[in-house]
This record gives C-alpha cells, structure tokens and sequence, in this order.
C-alpha cells in the first residue's frame, strides 16, 4: 500500500492506507509468523505477521536513508508511525522494528538516542506474538516498546 512521510513542526509522521485492493487482503491473511534482524538480537522470541514484517523490510530498505537524512538536517525529535487496519498494522510492525534497530550498536538508528518514537494505530490487527512468554529479555522488549 501507498507510504506517506510528512513532517510536522520537530515531528516525522509516516503513515500508509488502509486495505482497499485484492492484494492488500492477500497481505492481511498472510499469518505466518517472522522475526526479522531488527529485533532478533534482542528479542528472539518475538515473531510478527509476516506480511507486515516483509513490506516494513521492504519500506525501510528504500526509504531508511531519506528519513535518517530528514530527521538530522531537520533536527526532528518524534518519529510517529500511523494507519488504519493493514496500515495499522505496518504501524505496528515499523515501530517495533525501528525499535529493534535503535537497540543494535551497528546500527545508524542506535545513534538517534534522542528520537522519541511512537506508534498511533486504528483498528489494526494482532500482528505480533512471542514463542516462549517466560523469555524475560523478549517480554521486556515489547513491555518497552509499549
């Protein structure tokens, strides 16, 4: 689905639209759960919708420099990831990667310390789970992503 990235004021606000076209469901139903190198170095037993997981990898690989460029010649201070049911979802998944990412020391995110990240979700879907709930460092990773 279409990706927007718009700047307000100190705030980087990345949102997508909602499931409207026959390959949008395909993604919705797409359950199989992933994990992904954001996070598996530290919260390996966190798994994701894996038709989220993919175009959040896909979006980032295309769009991760422009949005780190923005965000330091700008100066911004909140990155807010926003949609509305699949868009929800890809919400969801994009904060919980870029959260994965600012916890890895090679990687550029681990540097904007002081970013504030937040996710606003409408009517999303359940898109992450854990293998094992009693895995204390997974659990306290997403207890802090919120």
């Amino acid at each position: 689905p279409p990706m927007v990235i718009t700047v307000v004021n100190k705030a980087m606000i990345i949102g997508w639209r909602g499931s409207t076209t026959l390959m949008d469901w395909v993604l919705d139903f797409a359950f199989a759960p992933m994990a992904s190198r954001a996070w598996l170095h530290t919260a390996p037993k966190i798994r994701c919708q894996g038709g989220f997981t993919g175009l959040v990898e896909s979006y980032m690989c295309q769009y991760q420099a422009f949005m780190m460029k923005e965000i330091k010649e700008r100066d911004l201070t909140e990155l807010i990831f926003t949609g509305h049911s699949l868009a929800g979802g890809l919400a969801q998944v994009a904060h919980l990667y870029l959260n994965g990412e600012r916890l890895s020391p090679i990687s550029e995110w681990s540097k904007m310390t002081d970013l504030t990240l937040r996710c606003i979700a409408f009517s999303a879907p359940m898109t992450t789970m854990s293998l094992d709930r009693r895995h204390k460092q997974s659990a306290d990773f997403v207890n802090n992503v919120g």
